[in-house]
C-alpha cells in the first residue's frame, strides 16, 4: 500500500515539473523598455489567458515561481531589490503583480498614452501589424475606461499649447493624473485659481497691468483743466 502510494506521489511531482517546463517554454521573457512600450501590463496581458486557466496543476507558490523566473536578469534584480529584505517566494500572487506593475509600469502619465492614441499615423506596415499596434497602443492608454467626461478632459488639456500656458497645462496634467473623476468644471476651476495665483503675484511685483478697480483715462485737456487756478 506504501509503495502504491509512493509511487502516485512521484507521478504528482513529475506530471508537476513537466507542466512547469512546458508553461516556461511558451513564455517570453520580459525585459522593461518604457521607451517601446514594453511594460509589464502589455507583457502581462499577452500571456493572462496562460497564467489564469493553464496553471492548473501549478500552486500559487509555483505559479509565482513562474512568473518571476521569466522576468530577465535586469528585472529580476530590479525586484529583489524592491522587496528586500524579503524574497520573491514569500510573496503571493497578488502581491508580486502588484510589485511587477509598479516598478515596471508606463513612465509615461495617463493622458500621455491617451493623446499619443489620436496621434497614431499608418505608416505602410502590414495591415495586422498596425492592428496590433492601435490595440496595445489603447489597451496602454486603458481607451476602455474613458467616459465622455474624460475625452472632453483630454481634449480641453490638449488645447493648452505654447509656452504662456506652460504653468497650466501643467497643473491640469497633474489634476488629471491624480484623480479618475475629473470634469470640465473642475478644470475650469483650476485654471481660474492659476490666473488668480498668477494676479496677485504680479501684482505683488507692481506690474501696473494688474489692477483692482480701474481708473478711467483722463484726456489731455482735463488734466490741463484741471492743473489751471480758478477765478475768484
Amino acid at each position: 500500500m506504501s509503495e502504491s502510494s509512493g509511487t502516485s506521489s512521484s507521478f504528482v511531482v513529475k506530471d508537476k515539473h513537466a507542466a512547469f517546463d512546458s508553461l516556461y517554454r511558451r513564455i517570453e521573457k520580459f525585459s522593461y523598455d518604457p521607451d517601446r512600450d514594453r511594460t509589464f501590463d502589455i507583457w502581462l496581458k499577452r500571456y493572462q489567458d496562460l497564467f489564469d486557466n493553464e496553471c492548473d496543476d501549478l500552486d500559487e507558490k509555483d505559479k509565482t515561481r513562474l512568473l518571476v523566473s521569466r522576468l530577465d536578469e535586469d528585472c529580476h534584480r530590479m525586484l529583489t531589490a524592491a522587496i528586500s529584505p524579503k524574497q520573491p517566494s514569500e510573496l503571493s500572487w497578488n502581491e508580486i503583480l502588484e510589485v511587477l506593475e509598479r516598478q515596471f509600469g508606463s513612465a509615461k502619465t495617463l493622458f500621455r498614452r491617451r493623446f499619443e492614441c489620436f496621434k497614431m499615423r499608418y505608416e505602410g506596415q502590414e495591415f495586422n501589424n498596425y492592428e496590433l499596434l492601435v490595440k496595445t497602443k489603447c489597451t496602454d492608454a486603458k481607451l476602455d475606461t474613458i467616459d465622455f467626461d474624460g475625452l472632453q478632459c483630454l481634449f480641453y488639456v490638449a488645447g493648452f499649447q505654447g509656452p504662456d500656458f506652460a504653468e497650466y497645462r501643467t497643473r491640469l496634467l497633474r489634476k488629471l493624473d491624480q484623480s479618475e473623476k475629473v470634469t470640465l468644471k473642475d478644470l475650469t476651476a483650476e485654471c481660474q485659481l492659476i490666473k488668480s495665483y498668477k494676479d496677485d503675484s504680479r501684482m505683488l511685483e507692481g506690474d501696473p497691468a494688474v489692477n483692482f478697480a480701474p481708473k478711467d483715462k483722463i484726456s489731455k485737456q482735463e488734466e490741463v483743466q484741471a492743473a489751471a487756478p480758478t477765478e475768484g
